[in-house]
């Protein structure tokens, strides 16, 4: 679940709200405010609150037939105890995105999105 809580448009600076299932299963939220916007290009969020601290940048590219590339670099660092589990959670949450990617792949594919 994810939504904008400031005015539209979109744009740097603006703030979002997310609920995430967590790596346990359960659910965390996280509010995230825009620090990068070119529209159809490029968009970065960085966490104003969360247990995990992260920055994203998403890449839109254009290729041949109509399609768009998407390209999407984390950064997540773990603060004081957790910070031993930097590289654990980096392989946890890879595994993550690769089965959301698949699946929203599997919804555009059949039509359902």
């Amino acid at each position: 679940e994810e939504k904008l809580t400031s005015p539209r448009p979109v744009g740097v600076g603006s703030t979002r709200r997310a609920v995430v299932r967590g790596l346990g299963g359960g659910t965390m939220e996280n509010h995230a405010v825009c620090t990068e916007f070119e529209p159809n290009r490029r968009i970065a969020w960085q966490t104003t609150s969360s247990r995990v601290p992260f920055h994203v940048a998403v890449d839109f590219t254009p290729i041949e037939g109509g399609a768009t590339r998407i390209d999407s670099a984390w950064t997540i660092q773990m603060k004081g105890l957790l910070r031993p589990a930097n590289p654990l959670l980096g392989m946890m949450l890879r595994r993550l995105m690769q089965r959301d990617v698949a699946n929203l792949k599997a919804l555009m594919e059949s039509g359902s999105l």
